[in-house]
């Protein structure tokens, strides 16, 4: 709204309040009424002109599919699990190592 139009809308309200302001109780207050009826419609034309700037239109995308390809395994035909079985070194527990001395150490 430019400046021009809110001081003539000012210039009529200082009209209507000089007007009012000599009048009885009652013609008081069914202007105060109209103003706020006029103030209402004035907020509800506001308010769809901000939602007619505000709509966003949205745009469907289609995501591509991916295809899952599997390839088949080579089976190796010279081992066999079912065939294979543990020696009694496997289970045995192992000595831990003793520590190097320093010599061992400064020659390595």
């Amino acid at each position: 709204m430019s400046k021009a139009a809110l001081n003539d809308v000012q210039k009529a309200l200082n009209v209507i309040r000089s007007a009012v302001a000599e009048e009885d109780r009652d013609t008081q207050l069914a202007t105060l009424a109209l103003l706020n009826s006029t103030s209402d419609s004035i907020i509800q034309t506001a308010r769809k002109m901000g939602d007619a700037q505000r709509k966003t239109k949205t745009q469907k995308v289609a995501i591509p599919q991916t295809k899952v390809v599997r390839q088949k395994a080579t089976a190796s035909n010279d081992t066999d699990d079912t065939e294979r079985t543990r020696s009694n070194d496997d289970l045995s527990p192992t000595k831990p190592q003793p520590p190097l001395t320093p010599q061992q150490q400064r020659e390595q």
